[in-house]
């Protein structure tokens, strides 16, 4: 509960800063901004082997976290966006290595976006590094954390464009560094949105693959169950937002695993509250 407490606190204290986020490239504008808490639950019971076959979990593994996470970006300068990522996890598991449940914060990620170019027949362009920060746990001292364990790095290049009145399109490409055992990852990510106002719709595949670089002297179990050494995934999400009133709105969303390696397969479920200010 302490560490819940600490959560609320940073929220308050982000939320209390006041000031539409847009798909991937697109930044708020200076001041504006945009927040998010969400709860998400995810289960599996089933994972990719090394060919990208759904098999059954190794020792019958049942693996289940219900997270619940803040986001916000903030408009630093008008082509100029800060992000935070604040999760609170509770996490269970089953296998033969343990069963363990644990609760607390988890990776915590800051961002910068940057805007390079933007016109109405090309579209947006936009850089973004993020540092993913392990700090908040001890992994060691946890048989089940709440995060991966390790520190990352990550640069990616965005590209947005509108098709009105047929919605938006964003195309993210991405290369993730990871300071301990687990390889380095590619990532990519492209989406499509439209609007018939007061609601909205989002479809995305969200995806990563392994550089085939960890570290193969590694013995022993994983920090994260959910992931081996070299693991790759792709992920696709449907979503629905409604706007309420002011900078109010809702979304749902649910996301299913479509491929992978090394990795666990299983579906996510996620209720948000959005406030975008502007």
């Amino acid at each position: 509960m302490k560490n819940l407490g600490r959560v609320l606190g940073v929220l308050l204290l982000v939320l209390g800063a006041s000031d539409v986020a847009f798909a991937g490239a697109w930044t708020q504008g200076q001041f504006n901004s945009y927040h998010k808490l969400s709860a998400a639950y995810y289960a599996s019971a089933q994972e990719y082997d090394d060919s990208g076959h759904v098999v059954p979990s190794t020792g019958e593994k049942y693996y289940q976290d219900i997270s619940y996470t803040y986001y916000g970006e903030f408009g630093l300068l008008d082509p100029v966006d800060l992000s935070l990522s604040l999760p609170y996890k509770t996490a269970y598991v089953n296998d033969e290595e343990r069963t363990a449940e644990f609760g607390g914060i988890g990776d915590v990620e800051g961002g910068l976006k940057l805007r390079l170019y933007q016109s109405e027949a090309a579209g947006v362009f936009a850089i973004q590094g993020k540092y993913k920060y392990s700090g908040f746990y001890d992994e060691n001292d946890l048989a089940l954390p709440p995060g991966q364990g390790q520190d990352d790095i990550e640069g990616r290049l965005l590209y947005g464009r509108s098709l009105w009145p047929y919605g938006y399109v964003g195309l993210e490409a991405g290369y993730r560094v990871r300071f301990d055992e687990p390889s380095d990852e590619y990532k990519y990510l492209v989406e499509y949105g439209i609007s018939f106002d007061p609601v909205s719709l989002r479809v995305k595949l969200d995806g990563s693959e392994s550089a085939k670089n960890a570290d193969d002297t590694f013995q022993g179990a994983q920090v994260d169950p959910t992931s081996g050494l070299e693991a790759s995934y792709g992920k696709v999400e449907f979503a629905v937002g409604v706007h309420l009133v002011g900078p109010l709105s809702v979304e749902g969303a649910a996301a299913t695993s479509v491929y992978g390696k090394q990795t666990s397969y299983g579906h996510t479920y996620t209720g948000a509250v959005v406030l975008q200010f502007k």
